[in-house]
């Protein structure tokens, strides 16, 4: 049936309005979230329903009014008028997470951002999804990228609501992420065949030379924060690390504890101070031992900026080498900025002191890097990033009579798969290229490597 012109635009507003009516059944704690009006890209599809549509809202109403979801959910998914539209496919989204079924969720919204990358409320919604899952860091994400974006003041407020909610939290936080890299250079070892020592040629073999192989890694975090008062608390995490590669000799292990006091502070700040105590292991052997203290600090910047410094202080007990063992100072710095809801850029800086018993392994260290992250065909997103770092040794090296200078520079793209996950983990794929130049052709490489691999954050 064809309504006349002149009726058309009172019927798409009678929809809209319906439309509303039913989404304002949903519980009072998913009223927080309601849908725009649709977007004026429907309404045409909205005016050339038939008076038919008004019946199946109504229906929808009293369904969710009775608190039949699935029955709503089946009804909207049903009706092709609604099942296709942005606000339909956040209604149904809202619907799967009242549920529990936030992985179903999460796909229909990641979905729904592929289409319009700027929609702040289906970010709002993953940011909902994973809160309600108890999954923290991918929650705080979504919910800073969603207040970048042009998010209403009732949703922007409950946003800041839950970041202040996950700032508080004092349970136990964890992290895991597993992943498969074939790698051209394990070792990050030269690729030069021919050197000279105190003015002698030698010929590399080839165990001293770049090694290729497949590397699986697991690498988590378990931490947790108890309260002493409002604002202060003792906080304490494990860090750790197996990675597994051909030649038993390049496998690696890395374990960290770290325990202190926390402040936090207000609009999610913290500062905090650890002390710390870690381990490397190399080949199965024990490579180094350190000890030391730790400073943290996350601030806001502004409405959509972070900033983030880590300061350490260790003194490194080297097991293979002893002159290679001293004091370390690091600081890194690093600045988000989010964009909108499905971007972001971040600017980072790391400055590293190295004090050795012997000269020839002391050095200075900065590294600058650049990483943006922004949407990309086929449901998935792109962390681009790339950094730029060179290396100054405090005395020339005595088998090769010069003192030593490196160059490196690489850049990574890792793409993720939004829209298929499980538990919140997707599946990623990370390409990454570097180069280095030194003064000694020894230390000069080019390395290529990929991984794949399961996250919840990007």
């Amino acid at each position: 049936m064809t309504l006349p012109r002149k009726f058309r635009g009172d019927l798409a507003f009678a929809i809209g309005a319906c439309f509303w009516f039913c989404w304002s059944a949903l519980p009072a704690q998913t009223q927080a979230q309601a849908l725009p009006e649709p977007e004026p890209s429907t309404n045409q599809a909205a005016t050339e329903t038939v008076s038919g549509d008004t019946a199946v809202l109504v229906a929808l109403e009293v369904m969710l009014q009775a608190g039949d979801f699935e029955g709503a959910l089946a009804l909207v998914r049903a009706t092709p008028a609604l099942a296709n539209r942005p606000d339909g496919l956040r209604l149904q989204a809202q619907i799967l997470i009242t549920l529990g079924r936030t992985d179903e969720a999460l796909a229909v919204l990641e979905g729904v951002l592929a289409k319009v990358p700027k929609d702040g409320l289906a970010r709002f919604q993953i940011g909902e999804a994973h809160f309600q899952a108890k999954r923290p860091r991918a929650a705080e994400t979504a919910y800073r990228l969603a207040l970048a974006s042009d998010l209403d003041p009732a949703r922007s407020g409950l946003a800041r609501q839950r970041l202040a909610a996950l700032a508080a939290r004092t349970g136990w936080q964890g992290t895991l992420t597993a992943l498969i890299a074939p790698d051209s250079n394990l070792n990050s070892a030269t690729t030069t065949r021919n050197i000279e020592i105190f003015g002698l040629p030698f010929e590399l073999n080839e165990d001293a030379r770049a090694k290729g192989g497949v590397t699986s890694a697991l690498q988590g975090t378990l931490g947790r924060a108890i309260p002493l008062n409002r604002t202060f608390y003792l906080s304490g995490q494990f860090t750790g690390l197996i990675s597994d590669a051909p030649g038993r000799v390049f496998d690696e292990a890395y374990s960290q504890i770290r325990i202190g006091p926390e402040f936090r502070l207000p609009q999610e700040g913290r500062l905090a101070a650890q002390f710390t105590h870690s381990r490397r292991w190399f080949g199965g052997s024990l490579f180094e031992v350190s000890n030391g203290t730790r400073l943290e600090a996350s601030l806001p910047l502004g409405p959509k900026t972070r900033f983030e410094m880590t300061a350490r202080a260790e003194t490194a007990d080297n097991q293979i080498n002893a002159f290679r063992s001293g004091d370390v100072f690091v600081l890194d710095l690093g600045r988000t900025y989010f964009q909108s809801a499905s971007k972001l850029n971040r600017l980072g800086l790391t400055l590293v002191r190295k004090d050795a018993e012997s000269e020839t392994e002391a050095f200075d260290n900065a590294t600058l890097s650049v990483g943006y992250l922004f949407p990309a065909p086929w449901t998935s997103s792109v962390y681009l990033e790339g950094y730029v770092s060179g290396r100054w040794f405090d005395a020339a090296s005595f088998a090769f009579g010069v003192r030593r200078e490196d160059s490196e520079m690489g850049v990574s793209a890792r793409f993720t798969k939004r829209d298929l996950n499980f538990k919140g983990w997707s599946p990623f794929m990370t390409v990454s290229l570097s180069e280095a130049r030194s003064t000694l052709p020894i230390a000069e490489f080019s390395r290529q490597r990929v991984e794949f691999g399961l996250t919840q954050t990007y």
